[in-house]
C-alpha cells in the first residue's frame, strides 16, 4: 500500500483511543476497520510502507498483547515484574557492550562508572538462538510472557527466539530498581524511529512491552534534591549523572500522566519538580501542549513546579553535556486569558517562567 493509501485507510491514535500495541496516545496509526495498527515504537516482523515508518501489527494479536485483553492462546500474559527483571538481568549478563556503543555513551556525557551502573549492553544481530538457550538453561529462566521473547517451535528449549533490531540496549527501571522493559537504540534507522521497545507483540507466545517510565538515579549519589522530569530513558540517565539528581524519563512527551504518577510514588510528600522537556516545544504545538498540561496537573497536585530552559541543544542531556547553563525558574499558572505571551496561549491559562505580570 502506498503512503497516501495508508493515510486514507488509517486514523491517528488519540487520548480516548490509544495505540493498542504501545498504549500511547500519539504518533501511531490504527486502521479504520481495526484490522491492524502501525506502531511507531514497537517493532514487528513487518515494517510499514508508509512514509512515516513504523511497524504493522495485526490487531487480533496486538490488542491481546495488553494483559487486560489477553485471551488468545498464541499470545502470552505479560510476566510479573519480578520475572521480567530476572530474565532481563540474565540476558544482560550474557551480552557485552561493544566499544562503539561505549564511545557513543561517553561522548554523550556518561562516565565509565555510570555506564557500568546503568548496565547498557549491545544487542547483536546474530547468535540469538544461543542467547535464548543460555538464558533458559544457565539461568533457569521462564521466558513465557517476557516482552522480546517468542516461541517458534511449540515446545523445547531450542524453540525460543529473541526479536529486536541490533543496537544499544537500555534497561528501563522503576523506583525499586527492577528492569521492567528494555529499549533499543537502533544502529540503523533508515525506516522508523531510532528508539524502539524490545517487544514480541503479535508473535507466537510473545507479548507487548508497553511503554513504562524510567527512573534514573545518579551512581555517585544525589546532590540536587529536586525531582526532574524529561523525555527518554537514556536522556534521563545522562541528565541524572550530570545533574546529580533523580530524573524520570517518560517514554514520550504525551506520557506525562504516567510520569506524574511515578513522581507521586517516588515522592508522596511532594516537593520541587523540574520539568525539562526538549526545546522543540517552542516550534511543536503538540509538545508544548503536553508540557503545559504536565505543569498544570503537577501544580494542582501540590508540587512546587519549576521549568527548565536553555539556549542550544535540543534535550537537557545535550545541554548539560555541552556545558550550557540551564535556566530553572518557578512556573506560574495564570487563570486568565491574555492576548500575547512569549510562550503559547491556552484557553483560560498561560504558563510563564519566572515572576511574570499580573
Amino acid at each position: 500500500m502506498s503512503a497516501e493509501g495508508t493515510l486514507k485507510s488509517t486514523v491517528r491514535v488519540s487520548r480516548n483511543a490509544p495505540c493498542p500495541v504501545c498504549a500511547h496516545a500519539d504518533w501511531c496509526l490504527v486502521a479504520r476497520n481495526r484490522a491492524y495498527a502501525i506502531c511507531m515504537r514497537v517493532e514487528s516482523r513487518q515494517p510499514a510502507r508508509s512514509a512515516a515508518g513504523g511497524w504493522v501489527h495485526l490487531l487480533r494479536h496486538a490488542a491481546k498483547a495488553i494483559p487486560r485483553r489477553t485471551g488468545d492462546s498464541t499470545c502470552a500474559l505479560v510476566a510479573s515484574l519480578q520475572r521480567r527483571d530476572r530474565v532481563y538481568e540474565a540476558l544482560l549478563s550474557l551480552l557485552k557492550l561493544e566499544p562503539e556503543h561505549q564511545r557513543q555513551l561517553e561522548r554523550r556525557g556518561l562516565s565509565a562508572p555510570a555506564i557500568v551502573s546503568c548496565c547498557y549492553r549491545t544487542l547483536p544481530a546474530a547468535g540469538r538462538r544461543r542467547i535464548c538457550r543460555q538464558v533458559v538453561s544457565a539461568h533457569a529462566c521462564d521466558l513465557r510472557g517476557v516482552p522480546g521473547f517468542w516461541r517458534e517451535c511449540p515446545s523445547g528449549i531450542d524453540g525460543w527466539r529473541l526479536t529486536g533490531s541490533a543496537g544499544l540496549l537500555i534497561p528501563v527501571r522503576g523506583p525499586d530498581g527492577l528492569v521492567a522493559a528494555l529499549q533499543t537504540r537502533r544502529d540503523s534507522c533508515e525506516a522508523g524511529p531510532r528508539y524502539v521497545w524490545l517487544s514480541s507483540a503479535g508473535m507466537p507466545e510473545g507479548t507487548g512491552s508497553g511503554a513504562p517510565c524510567h527512573l534514573a538515579q545518579p551512581c555517585a549519589g544525589v546532590i540536587d534534591e529536586r525531582l526532574w522530569v524529561t523525555e527518554g530513558a537514556l536522556k534521563a540517565d545522562i541528565a541524572a549523572e550530570l545533574l546529580g539528581a533523580d530524573v524520570i524519563g517518560m517514554p514520550g512527551a504525551g506520557a506525562w500522566r504516567s510520569g506524574l504518577d511515578l513522581a507521586s510514588r517516588i515522592r508522596p510528600g511532594k516537593g520541587a519538580i523540574v520539568v525539562a522537556y526538549d526545546m522543540d516545544f517552542r516550534t511543536n504545538p503538540q509538545v508544548a501542549r503536553h508540557r503545559d498540561d504536565l505543569v498544570c496537573a503537577a501544580g494542582r497536585q501540590g508540587w512546587d513546579v519549576h521549568l527548565a530552559e536553555w539556549q542550544g541543544g535540543k534535550g537537557v542531556d545535550d545541554a548539560l553535556a555541552a556545558g550550557i547553563s540551564l535556566h530553572v525558574a518557578p512556573a506560574r499558572i495564570l487563570s486568565r486569558t491574555v492576548h500575547y505571551v512569549e510562550r503559547r496561549l491556552l484557553p483560560k491559562r498561560t504558563l510563564i517562567i519566572g515572576k511574570g505580570n499580573g
